[in-house]
């Protein structure tokens, strides 16, 4: 059964990375007028322009008996200079040769700057100690950590094993640095037998994709649309465009495995509502269900479990307005001192 839903799991996030991609090209209006679906259309093209901005998320996952997990975080971000990156750039993140992926994902996380404060807590059965509290800082291609908050974690220890690595709150990692040297370390090995992404059967599948999305627009809310997406899975695994992008990534499947897959995939219900403020054609918010049931699990073989559901919102604001993003005050490591460190410690 696990592996039933995990196959299922699998086409569910293809779909999306799918979305994503197609996300860059074509809109997704599956149903809707002509007038509405230029508004998602013109949204879009709003949202390509934004170069920063803050956001609040958070997020449920319920497993029923086994308890529920929920992540609050807000953050913010700055863009801007990634405009510098046309798309053929951008699409070198999927070559097949590793150094072309890792010398562009360098000029990408050099060019990005970003926040994220995130609050994990569990219910009983989860087994957390307590919540768990985690800051990010990336700037300049450095990304930073608040370890005084994971020290606090370890009780009175946490601060004395700080101190032992010289760190009072945050520390930082100089990622451009690490990613060259694996960049290196690709170019040693080769590509090591690395399939080609089979960019045809990727496209045919986004296209697929499209058939299988429906979009409604409900009442407007204070100023703003509101759409609401649904999407078949059950009927996009049975699209041979799909069938053959599954085959090219060695996931080719058996008879009878594809009717079990489909038995959890009847039972999967994807639905994301967005919002879009009328007046400036951004997109202010977004919130989804992914939620597979007991009984279509059960159908894979499984002992009737519960529910699986994994619930989201986030929120978006101050549009190309966000507050600049700066470095905290904190030591900066290298690859090599990091190396180094696991080194002295017997690499744990």
């Amino acid at each position: 059964m696990m592996r039933k839903m995990m196959v299922a799991m699998l086409m569910a996030a293809m779909l999306l990375v799918s979305g994503v991609s197609m996300a860059q090209t074509e809109v997704a209006c599956g149903g809707l007028s002509e007038a509405d679906c230029a508004i998602l259309t013109q949204s879009a093209e709003a949202m390509a322009g934004v170069t920063s901005a803050t956001f609040v998320m958070d997020f449920v996952i319920d497993t029923g008996d086994q308890g529920a997990m929920t992540i609050a975080a807000d953050g913010s971000y700055n863009t801007a200079e990634l405009a510098a990156f046309d798309a053929e750039a951008l699409a070198s993140l999927n070559s097949a040769d590793p150094t072309v992926a890792l010398t562009v994902l360098k000029d990408v996380i050099a060019a990005f700057d970003g926040t994220l404060n995130l609050t994990i807590s569990g219910s009983p059965e989860i087994g957390l100690p307590a919540d768990v509290n985690v800051s990010l800082v990336l700037v300049d291609g450095i990304g930073y950590m608040n370890f005084a908050q994971l020290a606090a974690l370890a009780g009175a220890d946490g601060d004395q094993m700080l101190t032992a690595f010289g760190i009072t709150e945050w520390a930082g990692l100089e990622l451009v640095g690490a990613i060259d040297m694996l960049g290196g370390m690709a170019g040693d090995m080769g590509d090591m037998g690395a399939a080609t992404p089979d960019v045809e059967a990727s496209e045919a599948a986004a296209e697929a994709a499209l058939n299988y999305i429906t979009v409604a627009r409900g009442a407007d809310v204070d100023g703003e649309a509101v759409f609401t997406t649904t999407i078949d899975l059950a009927g996009l695994i049975n699209d041979p465009a799909f069938a053959d992008i599954m085959a090219a990534q060695g996931g080719e499947m058996s008879e009878a495995d594809m009717t079990e897959a489909l038995a959890v995939l009847e039972g999967v219900v994807i639905i994301a509502n967005s919002t879009i403020d009328l007046e400036t054609l951004f997109q202010t918010s977004v919130s989804f269900e992914f939620a597979i049931s007991g009984e279509a699990l059960a159908a894979a073989g499984g002992d009737a479990p519960s529910n699986l559901s994994l619930t989201g919102s986030i929120q978006f604001d101050n549009f190309n307005n966000a507050p600049a993003i700066t470095a905290p005050e904190g030591p900066v490591a290298t690859i090599m001192d990091l190396m180094g460190l696991m080194g002295g410690m017997g690499g744990f």
